[in-house]
């Protein structure tokens, strides 16, 4: 099945992407092909090896990802290409996770310092309420001296 010849738009949905990126590949000299009655033609073996190199075998994308983009195009050019598959694909396959991994435990260390401020913040304004309950309230001068007013009013009244 891997020397099977298919059309450049099969294989541009065996491997999906699009079918120009496919034929400027070819024209690039990057995926060899062989010219037949269907147009242009690709073999079956490099269309799935670049599928997988990519990121988008069977539709979805891969943990390789785009970080494999290089090297399916070194893949695509190199005619000894199947020597170079397995060991070169598991070191771009490691190199992706350690990436993923170091940006991961990144994100991890920012969010656990935005968490911490944060956490800062709040137990800042929870001291301040507490300090602000404790208080007690000021009134204003007019309430003050009509209540001193009022005082003195029932003093006068009540001490006769």
């Amino acid at each position: 099945m891997d020397d099977e010849y298919i059309p450049i738009t099969v294989a541009a949905e065996v491997a999906n992407i699009p079918a120009r990126t496919v034929r400027a590949w070819v024209a690039d000299g990057k995926l060899p092909a062989i010219s037949g009655k269907r147009g242009k033609l690709v073999r079956r073996g490099d269309v799935d090896q670049i599928a997988t190199l990519t990121g988008r075998a069977d539709g979805r994308v891969t943990a390789s990802g785009n970080a494999a983009v290089s090297l399916a195009t070194e893949v695509a050019t190199n005619p000894h290409h199947d020597a170079l598959i397995p060991s070169q694909l598991y070191a771009v396959y490691q190199q992706t996770l350690d990436a993923q991994a170091a940006e991961l435990a990144r994100l991890d260390q920012l969010y656990r310092e935005q968490i911490a401020a944060k956490d800062a913040l709040i137990d800042e304004l929870r001291r301040r309420a507490e300090h602000a309950e404790r208080r007690p309230r000021p009134t204003s001068t007019r309430v003050r001296v009509l209540s001193w007013l009022a005082r003195q009013v029932t003093t006068l009244f009540f001490s006769v």
